[in-house]
C-alpha cells in the first residue's frame, strides 16, 4: 500500500466498504436511465451517485496498487461526472450560485482518464451551469471562469482567442488571485499558455509547479488527511495534453502516475 498522506486507513477502509455497496445498489439502474428516456432529475441523481463513489474508489485502488481497477473507476467516474454536470438544472434564481471550481476539476478528470464523447459532453454544457450569481460573486470568479473559458476553447479547438489569452493571462498575475487558485489554477493557467506557445519546456515547469503545489497541501494543507491528495490531478491533465502534441515529462512522482492514463 502506498504512503501518500496522513489519511486514516481505518475511514479509508470504511469509505471503500460503503462505496462498493453504493456502486452495486446504484449503477445498474444508472446504466438503465443515463442512456434512456429518463428524467434529467433521475439521470443527475444517478450520475452524482456513481461519480462520487467511483472517484473514491478511484483513489482508493490507487493508493492500494490496483492500477487496473483504479484506472477502471476513474473511467467511471469520468462518464458519470460528465453527465450529472451536463444534465443538472441551470439555476433559475440569482441566489443558485454557481461557481466554476467543479467544472474544470472534472475538465481535469474527463482530460485525464475520460473518453472523446465524455469531453464532447463537458464541452457543451452552458456557461450558467458553471458561472452564475450575482455581478459581486460572478466577478469574484472571473479568473476561473477565463481559465475554463480558455481549456474549453483549447480543446474544441487546439487555439485560444488572444483577446481571452490576454485577459487570463493578467488575471493570473493579478494580486486578488487566491491561496486556492495559486496552487490549483496557476499551474493550469501556466501550461496551458506553454501548450498554445508549443513551449515543451515551459509546460514541463508547469507540471512541477502543480505538483509542488499539490505536496504543499499534502504536506500542511487540505490533503493532508484527504484520499484527493493521492493524485495531483491539474498535473495529470497538462501530462495528458502534452501527450497529445507527442511530448513526454520526466517528471517522476507517486502524485503523477502517469500509468493510470492511456498517453501517446
Amino acid at each position: 500500500m502506498l504512503n501518500l498522506n496522513k489519511v486514516n486507513l481505518d475511514l479509508v477502509k470504511e469509505d471503500f466498504e460503503l462505496n462498493i455497496e453504493v456502486i452495486g445498489k446504484f449503477y445498474p439502474p444508472y446504466a438503465d436511465k443515463i442512456f434512456s428516456d429518463a428524467s434529467d432529475f433521475d439521470k443527475e441523481y444517478l450520475s452524482e451517485k456513481i461519480s462520487n463513489c467511483a472517484g473514491e474508489l478511484g483513489y482508493i485502488y490507487y493508493q492500494r496498487e490496483d492500477e487496473d481497477q483504479s484506472k477502471y473507476y476513474f473511467r467511471m467516474q469520468s462518464e458519470a461526472l460528465s453527465r450529472k454536470l451536463f444534465y443538472q438544472k441551470p439555476p433559475e434564481i440569482v441566489e443558485h450560485t454557481r461557481t466554476p471550481w467543479e467544472y474544470i476539476e472534472a475538465l481535469e478528470l474527463v482530460i485525464s482518464f475520460g473518453n472523446e464523447n465524455d469531453l464532447e459532453i463537458l464541452i457543451q454544457i452552458e456557461d450558467i451551469k458553471f458561472i452564475h450569481g450575482t455581478p459581486e460573486e460572478v466577478e469574484e470568479c472571473k479568473f476561473l471562469a477565463h481559465t475554463a473559458f480558455a481549456l474549453r476553447s483549447f480543446l474544441k479547438s487546439g487555439s485560444v482567442e488572444s483577446s481571452l489569452l490576454t485577459d487570463l493571462v493578467a488575471l493570473s498575475e493579478s494580486k486578488n488571485v487566491n491561496r486556492e487558485e495559486k496552487h490549483f489554477i496557476l499551474p493550469v493557467v501556466h501550461g496551458l499558455k506553454a501548450l498554445l506557445e508549443e513551449d515543451k519546456d515551459a509546460w514541463e515547469v508547469s507540471i512541477q509547479e502543480a505538483l509542488d503545489a499539490h505536496l504543499k497541501e499534502v504536506k500542511s494543507g487540505d490533503y493532508r488527511d484527504d484520499i484527493n491528495g493521492f493524485i495531483c490531478m491539474p498535473g495529470m491533465m497538462l501530462i495528458k495534453l502534452g501527450a497529445d502534441k507527442g511530448w513526454q515529462s520526466t517528471i517522476d512522482s507517486l502524485y503523477l502516475p502517469k500509468q493510470l492514463m492511456e498517453l501517446s
